[in-house]
């Protein structure tokens, strides 16, 4: 069997996989039809690269792409405790949970379109970054020899979306990020580079001056000490960033009755402060794509010990949130959905087996009685 076959083969298998997975086992649940050492070189074989992950999903890219479409860019930890350590296994600040962690560092890009048939938004990693530390430094706070990516992810999302945008020819509108994004050289870079807006999160200290009715730019001052009234939009400036852009304050109760409040900027000024906020609510079907990748598609599941079979399963995993897409779009479920009706079948499966075993057994060495 062709490789490409025994990879998509791989792919259905991390689907429809619960716990942790193994070539192993996929043999097993094929008969034995290919062996596990095929499957582990199919996995070991040369480095799956973002040109391969680009012509994978590029035809379901051409089917739903608009023009008022959004790249959402995040990344996210996919956690490895008890690997052993390497360039793409390394220690990294969990944000969520306060604490450093081993995991593999994961920059995504997700296209998401609202479609035209009721499906709400379609949801596609269009390409990833796995953050790779290969370049020695001294910690000045410590004095140790540490390892760190030669470039950092805002210069990685940078090339990324200059490769999807003018090489891929990617539809999309907007570019999405929260506050470790929102950087002056970013902000620049989507406007004056790609001809494209953004909408995005700054921190309440991140400095603003205000534009008033003649154009003149007030003082400069942290956000959160500017008269920013909640749903009114403000014409503000900011450092290093030479247009104008436009700032919202949004105020909102979390789960648990807190009151929040978020600052978001784009440079879009024919926007009202609804759609501002509409717009960045989009961001959010990053969180659930990488809740999604982790639960349904098995990314951090891989037992593999090379780092290149390591980054194959990742690219796989990535397939396998495309191809959940796909699922989503055809039977008009959610990932979640799909999932829970592959794990019913499994266990009816097992139930039907169970049932069998005990209709079959010789000696029956114990009877239960009540």
């Amino acid at each position: 069997m062709l490789k490409a076959q025994t990879f998509e083969l791989y792919v259905d298998y991390l689907i429809a996989h619960q716990g942790q997975v193994s070539a192993v086992d996929m043999s097993e649940i094929l008969d034995k039809a290919l062996s596990h050492d095929h499957i582990t070189r199919t996995i070991a074989q040369r480095e799956l690269d973002q040109k391969a992950f680009w012509k994978l999903v590029k035809p379901m890219v051409r089917q739903v792409e608009r023009d008022d479409g959004c790249i959402v860019v995040d990344d996210f930890l996919v956690e490895k405790p008890h690997s052993t350590p390497n360039t793409i296994i390394t220690v990294n600040w969990d944000h969520a949970n306060q604490r450093y962690v081993l995991s593999i560092n994961v920059l995504n890009f997700l296209y998401t379109v609202s479609s035209d048939d009721g499906l709400g938004q379609i949801n596609l990693p269009i390409a990833f970054e796995v953050i790779a530390k290969t370049e020695p430094y001294l910690d000045t706070k410590t004095g140790k020899e540490k390892m760190r990516s030669p470039k950092t992810k805002n210069e990685l999302m940078r090339e990324r979306l200059e490769v999807l945008c003018h090489h891929n020819q990617v539809k999309f509108g907007y570019v999405l990020w929260d506050t470790w994004y929102s950087a002056a050289e970013n902000m620049v870079f989507v406007v004056k580079n790609l001809n494209k807006h953004f909408v995005g999160a700054i921190k309440e200290n991140r400095k603003v001056a205000l534009v008033g009715a003649k154009g003149a730019a007030g003082e400069f001052k942290s956000v959160s000490q500017q008269e920013i009234q909640p749903g009114v939009v403000h014409k503000v400036r900011m450092e290093s960033v030479p247009f104008d852009l436009f700032l919202i304050k949004k105020v909102y109760k979390n789960i648990d009755g807190s009151t929040a409040v978020a600052f978001l900027v784009t440079s879009n000024g024919d926007l009202d402060a609804e759609q501002i906020f509409q717009l960045y609510q989009k961001r959010w079907k990053v969180e659930e794509s990488h809740k999604s990748v982790k639960q349904n598609a098995g990314i951090a599941q891989s037992p593999t010990k090379m780092e290149r079979s390591q980054k194959n399963h990742l690219f796989a995993a990535m397939w396998g949130l495309v191809q959940l897409e796909k699922l989503k779009i055809a039977h008009r479920m959610n990932h979640f959905a799909l999932k829970h009706k592959i794990y019913l079948k499994a266990l009816k499966a097992a139930w039907s087996e169970i049932q069998y075993l005990k209709c079959h057994t010789v000696n029956e060495l114990y009877s239960p009685s009540f």
